[in-house]
């Protein structure tokens, strides 16, 4: 008997009715418009409309919010790009809601530095040591952690706030691959494993490893936020740093 795959919510969207996309749950084939619910499991995301979603998963993510935002009583719009990608490549179509989350992000984080008055109020980095925060809002950690799988909930080391973050953040995050040298893959988890530093996030990332299926270096950041909660910039950049990945 296989090993049961994680499941988690990613959004739930709708299209227009003449413009369905197919259910992808196994023996299922039929057409959907309304409550279409995008699930990441495993590694592998997958798209069920309403009726297979609750077949499959209703009893584990009845209640579970997805992670952009959209419900069966509120679902996300898709106008027709959106709607072909989603039919077509749904881990591009993840990648470009992600791209806008950022987007949107990054919109927001700007704000308070509009209206900051620096005279009367020192940098953020003088504020706080950066060995305690790297440089993050502290209110990033609102979240607490949830172990699973043997993990205890982890302290993140937050990435430095400097000009190299620029590589794990945005759509920069999906031009990083896999290193194709499968045996140096090995060999430098390997040595770390030899030498570990445990409370890290190479420490992290080392252990999830092994634990997720995955196909590319975003999508596995993406899980390791799923489930641990590790912001993915932190995953990319601890991936680069044991040097299991580089850009394309």
């Amino acid at each position: 008997m296989g090993e049961a795959k994680s499941a988690y919510l990613v959004d739930v969207v709708e299209v227009d009715r003449d413009r369905r996309v197919r259910c992808q749950a196994e023996g299922c084939g039929h057409s959907v418009y309304a409550r279409i619910h995008i699930l990441l499991v495993g590694a592998q995301f997958q798209v069920l409309g309403g009726n297979c979603f609750q077949r499959l998963y209703g009893r584990v993510l009845q209640d579970a919010k997805s992670y952009y935002g959209g419900s069966v009583g509120s679902p996300t719009r898709l106008d027709e790009d959106m709607r072909l990608l989603l039919a077509t490549n749904t881990a591009e179509f993840v990648g470009r809601l992600e791209a806008r989350r950022l987007e949107l992000e990054a919109l927001a984080e700007t704000r308070p530095a509009l209206v900051q008055n620096k005279a009367d109020r020192p940098a953020v980095h003088d504020e706080v040591p950066p060995a305690a925060t790297g440089g993050e809002d502290p209110s990033s950690r609102q979240r607490s952690p949830v172990g699973k799988a043997g993990f205890d909930p982890p302290s993140f080391v937050y990435v430095f706030d400097d000009p190299s973050v620029a590589a794990y953040e945005g759509r920069a995050v999906l031009r990083w691959q896999w290193l194709k040298d499968k045996a140096t893959v090995a060999s430098r988890l390997a040595a770390y494993k030899a030498s570990p530093a445990p409370g890290t996030n190479q420490d992290i990332v080392a252990r999830c490893y092994e634990q997720f299926a995955h196909k590319t270096p975003y999508l596995f950041a993406l899980a390791v936020e799923y489930v641990h909660f590790m912001p993915k910039k932190n995953t990319l950049r601890a991936l680069d740093e044991l040097g299991l990945i580089e850009q394309v």
